[in-house]
């Protein structure tokens, strides 16, 4: 028998061993343990709802015994609890077909999340399954005695659609002031309650199945070619020794000469497989850093598309509805035109950059300029990095001109910083980049430096001296090939890496570079672009309309007729556009506007206005200190104060966190006017139904 046929053998016989005991042992064990733990879910939740009725009837007890309660007093605070634990329910309870009962002794239901059981007795429309129906309830007085023992019985519900079947699970409280009892119930529909464990084992018996057929079909491919290689072993033979590697064995005789061309084609193999995996893995690290930036670069994004989208509506607005009542406010026409602009234009920079980091190419090396490499990855870092760590750069005074393949070398830089960034974790940090320069004779440049510091977490000295293996990584996620890749690239260009690292200090990388001599020192154009545009200098040139085309600050704002009782609102955002648009539709919307660009200023502005500002919109992502660290300082200051909290990300974490921690609603960027409008009119409407004894939940991102 050949080799191949007792492979193809041995792993079908393998296919058959897992997938049999996967079918007679595996799922049958998964459904069982999916039910159990439906069950027990059930079981603490209704236990949980005891003990937290048992605790306030104890309660209730202490205070009628000590204020004489009379009975009717007694039912009202009776009433109450149960009125809460209804609503709790109704709020936490997983199970969508799940249903709480509370009943007295007799069996009426007190209150239930099912209106239309309120009143009547459980003997009614609960049976058991051979038909019985006034035993239930014996069973419920018999089984349960004790408070916080939690029993399971199967039922019949008599509904006007027929009969469904029920697991009730039911537990017991008392109060020894009246001797009363009380019975809470759990009923869950058996289909309910078991479904997901059906889905489950469905889903894995279709999984299974699937990936049998699969690995039948992948075997099924493999054999088939590795037979027709054995074919052709003397035609490979001959092309092999011409010097030609680009067909694959195809002999299928199992002798000396068989197995040399099989070893001499695989190491041809090896050896072109080798520099396309090479480009791959490049290719696979810059969509993984691409990847890692997508959710600062969402948030920038979403406030350029929220400038563009409240400016327009700003110039709608003033063009249908002059702020006068009469004249069109040229002048707030230009204002809101400028903004706009300024928003699409730092849009399609963060575009290009991009498309320039993630575009796939060979090596392209050429003279560029180690300021300009370095600072597009800043503008980079900036734009998607946690607005709590600082990006700092410090920049030689000269052209420090070196020659390397501009993309590769700024996702190398890129790829560091990334690693800063996550030794940061969720805290204050820097990370700071500083170009330097080596002399040589006469005091000429030898070797451009770039080193790039941060105050992380550090290494130790294993970590350090593994850091540039391929597929080495203390991450709980990653390809590991990032730092392979930036040594292989810094290496490709004749430069050098040094690390210092110590735990609990930091990380120091410095990258150096050969620099080139004078009369190369002319930098050429990125690939694709005309020949003479240096990198570096779009980003020059938006700086420098940014610095002449800006909007007016706040304080400049053509003069609006507000009414000095309006009502106040703060503005705290960093971004300076977000400030001033925002501002601009708070003032056209017959708000008070104040405006702070970070947490700090915010808390200081609020504390001196407190008496005016009854409303703060607050951006999550903020420097130094983001929005969930300076939310709870807010209220502080300021207990009343109603917070409207906006991020151009909502699958943030902390949003929920806050909402559940007394924020008052969420706005997604970006936003529209009208957006801002309604989501000011809740806070209004909800701050009036609140003055009058009523709570109104927060928003909740969707």
């Amino acid at each position: 028998m050949k080799l191949t046929t007792k492979i193809g053998l041995s792993f079908l016989i393998a296919i058959i061993l897992v997938g049999g005991g996967l079918g007679l042992w595996g799922i049958p064990w998964l459904r069982s343990y999916l039910i159990d733990r439906e069950v027990e879910y059930a079981k603490s939740f209704l236990l949980r709802e005891t003990q937290y009725a048992q605790k306030q009837l104890n309660l209730f007890q202490k205070h009628a015994q000590t204020e004489g309660w009379q009975k009717e007093q007694w039912n009202i605070a009776v009433q109450g609890l149960f009125q809460q634990l209804n609503e709790i329910f109704s709020q936490h309870y997983a199970h969508l077909t799940g249903r709480l009962f509370i009943l007295n002794e007799m069996g009426q239901v007190l209150l239930s999340t099912d209106a239309t059981r309120n009143g009547k007795t459980i003997t009614n429309f609960w049976i058991y399954n051979d038909g019985t129906r006034g035993q239930i309830l014996k069973s419920f007085k018999s089984d349960l005695k004790f408070a916080q023992i939690i029993r399971m019985f199967p039922v019949t519900e008599v509904t006007e659609q027929g009969h469904e079947e029920k697991t009730i699970f039911v537990s017991i409280i008392q109060s020894s002031w009246n001797r009363e009892r009380y019975f809470l119930c759990i009923s869950e529909n058996n289909s309910d309650l078991y479904q997901f464990a059906t889905l489950a084992t469905h889903a894995l018996e279709l999984t299974v199945a699937i990936t049998i057929l699969i690995f039948y079909i992948m075997f099924q491919l493999v054999y088939s070619n590795l037979r027709n290689r054995y074919d052709r072993i003397l035609e490979h033979a001959r092309m092999i020794a011409e010097g030609n590697y680009q067909t694959q064995i195809n002999d299928d005789r199992n002798d000396e000469i068989g197995q040399l061309a099989q070893t001499i084609d695989a190491l041809s193999r090896r050896l072109k497989a080798e520099k396309e995996m090479e480009k791959n893995y490049l290719q696979m690290q810059k969509m993984e850093m691409v990847g890692t930036l997508a959710s600062g670069i969402a948030h920038d994004f979403n406030n350029m598309l929220t400038g563009i989208l409240s400016g327009l509506d700003l110039i709608l607005q003033e063009l249908d509805h002059p702020s006068d009542g009469k004249t069109v406010n040229l002048q707030q026409l230009r204002n809101s035109i400028k903004i706009t602009r300024n928003c699409a234009i730092r849009g399609k920079e963060t575009v290009e950059k991009l498309l320039s980091f993630s575009r796939k190419q060979g090596l392209d090396v050429h003279p560029v300029d180690l300021n300009a490499v370095a600072r597009a990855v800043v503008e980079l870092c900036r734009h998607s990095f946690d607005k709590r760590i600082k990006i700092i750069l410090h920049e030689l005074d000269k052209p420090a001109m070196i020659k390397a393949d501009h993309s590769l070398l700024e996702q190398a830089i890129m790829n560091i910083c990334i690693n800063a960034r996550d030794a940061i974790g969720e805290k204050n940090g820097y990370v700071e980049l500083s170009v330097d320069m080596e002399t040589g004779k006469g005091h000429r440049p030898k070797k451009y430096l770039l080193k790039i510091r941060d105050n992380g977490c550090g290494m130790d000295e294993d970590t350090r001296r593994r850091l540039f293996e391929p597929f080495y990584t203390t991450k709980t996620s990653g390809t590991g090939l990032g730092m392979a890749m930036v040594y292989l690239t810094i290496q490709e260009i004749g430069g050098t890496l040094e690390v210092e690292s110590a735990l609990g200090k930091g990380t120091l990388i410095t990258i150096k570079l050969p620099a080139l001599p004078d009369d190369q020192s002319t930098e050429e154009g990125l690939p694709g672009e005309s020949t003479g545009h240096k990198p570096g200098t779009a980003q020059k040139q938006a700086s420098a309309s940014a610095a002449t085309d800006t909007t007016h600050p706040i304080s400049s704002l053509p003069p609006r007729a507000i009414d000095p009782n309006a009502p106040a609102v703060l503005v705290i955002d960093d971004d300076e556009f977000m400030l001033q648009m925002t501002s601009d539709i708070l003032t056209r919307l017959g708000y008070q506007p104040y405006a702070a660009p970070n947490g700090k200023e915010g808390l200081e502005m609020l504390e001196e206005h407190k008496e005016r500002i009854k409303i703060v919109i607050l951006d999550l992502m903020l420097p130094e200190e983001s929005g969930d660290e300076i939310f709870p300082k807010l209220k502080t200051l300021q207990p009343e104060l109603k917070v409207l909290l906006v991020s151009g990300n909502k699958r943030d974490p902390r949003i929920a966190a806050l909402l559940a921690n007394g924020c008052d609603s969420f706005l997604n960027k970006p936003f529209s006017l009208d957006d801002l409008k309604g989501a000011l009119e809740q806070l209004d409407s909800n701050e009036s139904t609140n003055s009058s004894g009523t709570s109104s939940p927060s928003t909740t991102p969707n």
